[in-house]
């Protein structure tokens, strides 16, 4: 057995895996900041429209081409890690079955390009994010998330990300630069998955067979594609929608405040995303009290960060959107509004969907959630884009998520009884109540917006969690808790 067989993952760190994929969250969010202002400013709103809109069309194929195979080798193939030989069998079905995926969807794009006029229009910047489509079947991801080699992981994601950037600074100088800014998006994905594939015959012996387990892998894999590709509709119709029926410009700016808005869910979720293996772990052991005493201190968690930072985004959108991409895109602000108030409700969902149904092995209740809020979402797209554009579909989101938070909270309740939190509530309204009265007095009394936002957000959190201290919020003394641990 090799150096890197499934003994060796065992002994790896859980706490060191956990501050690598922390890093590799933190760091995803630092190079969007970066170079994101940078590129609304120099291709404009036009240029950024055509992008984003070429991109979503890319990310359905891209979801027909992984079939849900990423999901299902991970947890399949973690099972037999400690064997080489079955594994590499494994892997090089899950890996040859993708490369036939990868084709049947290179297939379909070329036929959508041949029928649609309105989507040939863009074909220059869909063939070359195509490059995706191949690139990621040979990424083999999930060999490294079997492996628990986050180290590679996030070494590999910051040295790309960083050599994108610099390709950016250097080469995207003007609104013609728009293709050079595409290929830019393609290379650092090219470099990785590159990477990938010479990386992982460490691991085991990829190679390509037709010899596949169709009856026994297949199943699976399509409950998998299911929820992925629920999700991916559900993410990914509005700015589709959205070129179809209002153009580049709607999308180029509706593109600023979706930004936003995912850059702080990434954010928040970091908060919880690495509890969930305790909890799955708690719930395997069928150990109760701690998965229900574990569940509320996250539970709590979450509204403590949660409410203030709406509010934040709330009463500072317009702030938001002239710092990150200009007055060009000023527009953009009340979107970016009515997607801060869908984070209560992504939140939520989150928490129930992913804490609570997926550790106690209800999995297809939140298949259920994300295909109904996927229909409703699509659906009221349709109907209300063409009246409002960029705000319907930021007011669509609202709806979706709420009934994806209804629907997984529904059931979780039916299930488990987690204590009330409402005390929790109370003292972070009281808090949320301080963070608009400084944000509203930085806004009458500081000229500047950028110094407005800087100096809001500053004091904002100060008095929050001074307030939260203060009523002894227990989230917030379980944080400092934990802090005088380390």
């Amino acid at each position: 057995m090799n150096k890197y067989s499934g003994k060796n993952v065992e002994n790896k760190s859980l706490k060191l895996n956990m501050v690598l994929n922390a890093v590799k969250g933190i760091m995803s969010v630092i190079f969007p900041l970066i170079s994101f202002p940078y590129v609304t400013r120099v291709l404009g709103v036009e240029g950024i429209g055509q992008f984003n809109f070429s991109y979503s069309v890319i990310s359905y194929f891209l979801l027909i081409a992984a079939l849900g195979i990423s999901a299902y080798a991970r947890r399949e193939g973690s099972a037999i890690r400690k064997d080489k030989a079955k594994l590499s069998a494994f892997a090089s079905q899950m890996f040859s079955l993708n490369l036939i995926t990868t084709v049947i969807a290179y297939v379909l794009l070329f036929g959508l390009l041949a029928v649609s006029t309105s989507i040939r229009s863009y074909s220059n910047l869909i063939l070359i994010l195509s490059v995706m489509i191949i690139l990621t079947t040979f990424g083999v991801e999930w060999v490294y998330m079997i492996f628990e080699d986050y180290m590679y992981i996030t070494v590999r994601s910051i040295f790309f990300q960083a050599l994108s950037l610099a390709l950016l600074l250097i080469f995207v100088k003007s609104g013609d630069d728009l293709v050079r800014y595409t290929w830019i998006t393609v290379i650092s994905i090219a470099g990785s998955s590159i990477l990938n594939f010479i990386h992982s015959f460490k691991y085991l012996n990829l190679r390509f067979t037709l010899k596949i387990n169709a009856k026994k892998h297949f199943p699976p894999i399509l409950v998998f594609w299911a929820s992925t590709l629920a999700v991916t509709i559900y993410v990914n119709s509005d700015v589709t929608i959205l070129g179809l029926l209002s153009g580049d410009t709607t999308v180029g700016i509706y593109s600023v405040s979706v930004k936003v808005y995912n850059v702080v869910k990434i954010i928040l979720a970091s908060v919880i995303v690495v509890t969930i293996p305790r909890l799955s772990a708690y719930a395997a052991e069928n150990q109760m009290e701690k998965f229900i005493e574990t569940a509320q201190d996250v539970y709590k968690t979450i509204i403590t960060v949660t409410l203030p930072a709406v509010v934040g985004v709330c009463i500072f959108c317009k702030e938001i959107v002239y710092v990150l991409s200009g007055v060009e895109y000023f527009d953009a602000y009340s979107s970016l509004f009515l997607l801060s108030i869908s984070l209560i409700c992504y939140m939520l969902a989150y928490f129930w969907g992913q804490c609570i149904l997926v550790p106690l092995h209800k999995e297809k209740i939140s298949l259920l959630a994300a295909v109904i809020s996927a229909v409703v979402n699509l659906g009221l797209n349709f109907v209300l884009i063409p009246l409002w554009d960029q705000d319907a579909a930021a007011f669509t989101t609202i709806l979706g998520e709420g009934t994806a938070m209804i629907i997984c909270m529904h059931y979780s309740r039916k299930i488990i009884k987690l204590p009330s939190v409402t005390s929790t509530v109370w003292k972070s309204c009281v808090g949320c109540a301080a963070v608009a009265v400084v944000t509203l007095l930085c806004q009458r009394i500081i000229e500047s917006m950028l110094l407005r936002l800087a100096v809001g957000i500053l004091i904002s959190v100060l008095v929050y969690f001074a307030i939260q201290i203060v009523l002894k919020n227990d989230a917030t003394y379980f944080v400092i808790k934990k802090i005088k641990k380390k």
